[in-house]
């Protein structure tokens, strides 16, 4: 991975596939619900928000989509740059990531996971690139959301590292 001069870090979830799909099939099994969306489940106490996580993940995989405006982008930026994912997903949910990413071709130079998920996705991330920006000339990172990215940008105060916001099929710098 260190042989390029720059890297291009993806955000997993609604940035390299969209698992919206995913998480209602989820939340309908074990709510009887389909009205939830990302945001509404993230509120909810870890217990639960983990059981629809992990089905959504696990069972409902395959209705998790590429990001192919993502993945075209992508190509384009192979020559230069190592491509990796940083996932929040623990390990109980890596092998499920990894088949949809093998599944569709997707060429990646790594895929990183949290050991532990407690504590903030946010502040794992930042450490994560603090330490890719000693080792890239450039660092680019596809998220989608923007509280993310602030929050990142606001701990690192890296010119090394561009900022993308991935919202559906449309890709902005921010």
């Amino acid at each position: 991975m260190g042989k390029k001069s720059g890297l291009v870090v993806l955000d997993f979830d609604d940035t390299l596939f969209f698992t919206q799909q995913s998480l209602k099939l989820a939340t309908k099994q074990l709510l009887k619900r389909t009205d939830l969306n990302k945001a509404a489940i993230r509120k909810m106490p870890n217990a639960l928000k983990g059981r629809i996580y992990t089905l959504a993940y696990s069972k409902y995989k395959d209705y998790s989509k590429p990001n192919l405006a993502l993945i075209k982008r992508l190509e384009r930026l192979r020559k230069e740059n190592a491509i990796i994912v940083l996932t929040a997903r623990g390990p109980k949910l890596i092998s499920h990531t990894r088949y949809l990413i093998d599944k569709h071709s997707i060429d990646l130079d790594g895929i990183y996971h949290r050991k532990n998920v407690n504590g903030m996705d946010e502040a794992w991330k930042m450490g994560q690139l603090k330490k890719y920006s000693k080792r890239y000339k450039t660092i680019s990172l596809y998220e989608d959301k923007m509280e993310n990215i602030a929050f990142i940008r606001a701990g690192l105060s890296s010119k090394k590292i561009s900022y993308y916001l991935v919202t559906k099929s449309r890709i902005r710098k921010v």
